[in-house]
């Protein structure tokens, strides 16, 4: 908190809390903000009562203002309703709670709030740490059932791949060289050098070869950080100021260099120094054996990363040229803001008047984020039983026209149709006043052809 407490920031309806970025672009700096008056959707004014700290880049939520709950739950009804999921619950539990006995408490706590929602409503809530909120994303049964860190362990496995190529590269290379070495190994032999030492010293070769590499490595992977981000539009962090990331290297470190130097530093300290001086050193079969094995193990591993990297590309092309059921070329979405929703009509006439533009439409909600489901939809035989989520989103008029969709049966909305709602209501009226009662409902014949009805 920059200006302003927490505790009272949003006490009233009409409080507003907003970052740092908001208040210096409007008041010049946080200070100045308070008290001030903002005007919200042109129609609105809100209080500023607190500011806060920008949020930093990498955090889960982003926002820059906070308004108050009860004001929004007063404009919102629906948020009333126990079937919906769509506010996220943050609870900060103390320091002596058991989460494992909360989530016990939890578990049934919307059971018998079901009444007017449907017989099989059995929504289970449970816990889960802010800490696992972005990369366990996805649940099933209660469970958690991955998310992106999926992708985290993709990754880690390619790494690993790349990482045991490089030793068995490592260790093909030490041993073809042995022959270079063989001389040294034979002439510290004879003049007393035991076979523990020259262990000793060529796993410490290896160790110091990881340890140049890691810090080149390091060393690059911190000035190419800030491209790779800006070209990925990602925010990863090098977390050099972490103990536990250096442990963790230590340990990449240590296992690397002893399984990529073991080999060759058993190898070479096997060597007869009397074969060795006379030139009469010969490979035995298992040696050679053991590094084709080596090699083998390698290109399998190596075709694997390739046949891997052609399969991830056959799938982004998949994704990118698979029909979605609309035309996705050209095709451009425009958040609707202040008074744009009451003088839509106005802003697409506007539109469909310049160059290029074939098409206008609106609807509820982006088509490729829609979120709003509902089991409120029945059939004649459906088993009362059944809670069916079904995705629903309100469209406008030539919405099929724009997202060029291929209508299978039945037509488009269109403004030069009455609703057959209108049209019954508007026949019933006049039948009653000539004395005549119809019952209520929809009858079918008059809901296949409206539009002779209209004229």
């Amino acid at each position: 908190m920059l200006a302003g407490t927490a505790q009272t920031a949003l006490n009233a309806p009409n409080n507003l809390a907003i970052s740092r970025k908001l208040a210096d672009a409007y008041f010049g700096n946080p200070q100045s903000a308070l008290g001030k008056s903002v005007r919200f959707d042109n129609n609105t004014d809100f209080q500023v009562t607190a500011v806060f700290e920008n949020l930093p880049a990498n955090s889960l939520d982003k926002y820059d203002f906070l308004l108050n709950w009860d004001r929004y739950l007063k404009h919102n009804p629906w948020l009333n309703g126990w079937e919906n999921g769509g506010p996220d619950t943050r609870l900060e539990l103390r320091p002596d709670a058991n989460p494992v006995a909360v989530n016990a408490k939890l578990k049934t706590f919307l059971k018998g709030r079901n009444k007017d929602i449907s017989p099989t409503f059995n929504i289970q809530l449970f816990l889960q740490p802010e800490t696992e909120a972005y990369l366990y994303s996805n649940f099933k049964n209660g469970q958690r059932d991955g998310g992106r860190i999926d992708y985290v362990r993709l990754f880690v496995i390619v790494a690993a791949f790349l990482l045991l190529i490089a030793g068995i590269n490592f260790m093909n290379l030490a041993t073809a060289r042995s022959t270079k070495r063989a001389r040294e190994v034979g002439v510290r032999k004879v003049v007393g050098a035991e076979r523990a030492s020259l262990i000793g010293q060529f796993m410490g070769e290896a160790l110091l070869l990881t340890i140049l590499s890691l810090g080149l490595a390091v060393m690059l992977v911190d000035l190419l950080l800030p491209t790779f981000n800006q070209l990925t539009d990602k925010q990863l962090l090098l977390p050099l100021h972490q103990p536990s990331f250096w442990g963790l290297l230590a340990g990449l470190l240590i296992v690397t260099s002893g399984l990529a130097g073991s080999y060759p530093a058993l190898f070479l300290s096997s060597l007869n120094p009397v074969r060795v001086l006379k030139g009469t050193m010969r490979f035995g079969a298992g040696a050679l054996l053991f590094r084709r094995g080596l090699v083998v193990f390698q290109f399998v591993l190596s075709m694997l990363m390739i046949v891997g990297t052609v399969v991830v590309y056959r799938q982004l092309q998949f994704i990118q040229t698979k029909n979605l059921g609309y035309d996705r070329e050209n095709l451009i979405n425009i958040p609707g803001e202040g008074e744009l929703g009451s003088k839509y009509a106005t802003f697409k006439q506007e539109l469909l008047q310049m160059a290029g533009i074939q098409s206008v439409t609106h609807m509820m909600t982006n088509p490729l984020r829609n979120g709003n489901t509902t089991d409120g939809v029945h059939w004649v035989g459906k088993d009362p039983s059944l809670a069916i989520q079904f995705n629903n989103t309100a469209v406008g008029y030539d919405y099929t026209k724009t997202f060029k969709l291929k209508l299978i049966r039945g037509r488009d909305f269109s403004p030069n149709l009455v609703p057959i709602q209108a049209i019954t209501s508007s026949i019933r009226q006049r039948l009653s006043g000539l004395g005549i009662k119809i019952p209520l409902g929809n009858p079918s014949h008059l809901a296949k052809r409206p539009e002779r009805l209209s004229g």
